[in-house]
């Protein structure tokens, strides 16, 4: 995957959530036994899981990495409070997957022309000289079953826009100006014909418009 494009926060909270789930699972079914979730040992400071037993009192701290500076430091303060407060401080790490490069060969070429038939309304909001130019794309996941043929993209598209009367225009006279576009969305396929039959929650990002 490139630098461009990042697990989305919703992704990595998902990850986080399922392994606290995993986690409390086992200690749920102990007598004895008392969980709570998102616990708040000191004011301003929680810990995903703090669970009384019997014997000891354990705290949890879910980390996914790569680990940013802010939530390295939180867990350096845990650490030093646990010891304070007799808990034993347990982090559980969670890496995230490698996701494999998925490359067609037909594929940026088919969702050029893709756009270029589909998404005329998308340039219609900027001029009646706009159009695209160029596109980059990177596939995050495919979905091949007997009834559907997709893959869920993330990229972004070059769009030129040119102002000026249509005599301007005509002879290259007219402001030009090109903007990169961020899109991703669900992409229907036809390998036969190496086509894009239509897409589903395609999103185009002109908020720095």
């Amino acid at each position: 995957m490139s630098d461009r494009f990042k697990f989305r926060p919703e992704f990595k909270k998902a990850l986080h959530d399922a392994k606290v789930a995993d986690i409390k699972k086992p200690y749920l079914k102990r007598k004895g036994y008392i969980v709570k979730e998102h616990y708040e040992i000191e004011k301003g400071l929680n810990v995903d899981l703090y669970i009384e037993t019997p014997k000891k009192n354990l705290i949890f701290k879910v980390i996914v990495h790569p680990v940013n500076p802010k939530d390295q430091k939180m867990v350096d303060t845990l650490c030093k409070l646990s010891a304070q407060l007799g808990y034993e401080f347990r982090t559980v790490s969670v890496i995230l997957p490698v996701t494999p490069d998925i490359e067609i060969e037909w594929f940026n070429e088919a969702l050029f022309d893709y756009f270029v038939t589909a998404q005329q309304d998308f340039l219609n909001r900027f001029s009646t000289h706009a159009q695209y130019e160029e596109l980059e794309s990177d596939i995050q996941s495919m979905t091949i079953t007997h009834f559907e043929k997709s893959v869920y993209v993330y990229g972004d598209i070059l769009v030129s826009t040119k102002f000026g009367s249509h005599r301007d225009v005509a002879h290259s006279d007219g402001l030009k100006s090109n903007h990169r576009f961020p899109y991703e969305g669900k992409f229907f396929l036809n390998f036969e014909q190496e086509k894009i039959e239509g897409a589903k929650g395609l999103s185009i990002d002109d908020s720095a418009w």
